[in-house]
């Protein structure tokens, strides 16, 4: 999946980014789960899939993580926010970061690393799926609903 990305002018590799966090707070939460796919020339996508430790106590009331804690068992051991950069660092540096609201896991990324007092050295412009999308669905102007845009695209939201 290295490409060239219209409007930019060398191919970069691009890494698509998830992230779930401990709420909403942009002070007090953080994130708990970090997933990422990297493309590559041979066209097999590379993962990363990070879990850090977290405390009950740390979650916001009313998020859906209940899940998360009770099945912590099966999830592989989660690491701390230094190895998490690390990988993170290796794993983007150079890429386009891909993603829905991708604003939103960029930022969360920046304040992990800045907590480590390290730098992100992926590429400075980001590629938001849902405005792609929209626009070549002929969506109209924002807010769009990512479950409208799936159904339009055929993909039933419910299933996932």
């Amino acid at each position: 999946m290295t490409r060239k990305v219209p409007g930019r002018d060398s191919g970069n590799p691009l890494v698509f980014v998830d992230t779930e966090t401990t709420g909403l707070d942009p002070v007090r939460s953080r994130p708990y789960e970090i997933a990422m796919i990297r493309g590559t020339s041979s066209g097999r996508p590379c993962i990363l899939h990070l879990y850090l430790a977290v405390e009950e106590k740390e979650l916001d009331p009313g998020k859906p993580l209940e899940i998360f804690l009770k099945n912590r068992r099966w999830l592989p051991a989660p690491v701390s926010a230094g190895v998490a950069v690390e990988r993170i660092a290796t794993f983007t540096a150079g890429a386009v970061i891909v993603g829905n609201n991708v604003r939103s896991d960029v930022a969360w990324l920046e304040r992990l690393f800045a907590a480590a007092g390290k730098v992100p050295h992926w590429h400075y412009q980001l590629d938001e799926v849902e405005s792609r999308a929209a626009q070549r669905l002929n969506a109209g102007p924002p807010p769009w609903s990512s479950d409208d845009l799936s159904r339009r695209s055929g993909v039933d939201p419910s299933q996932f």
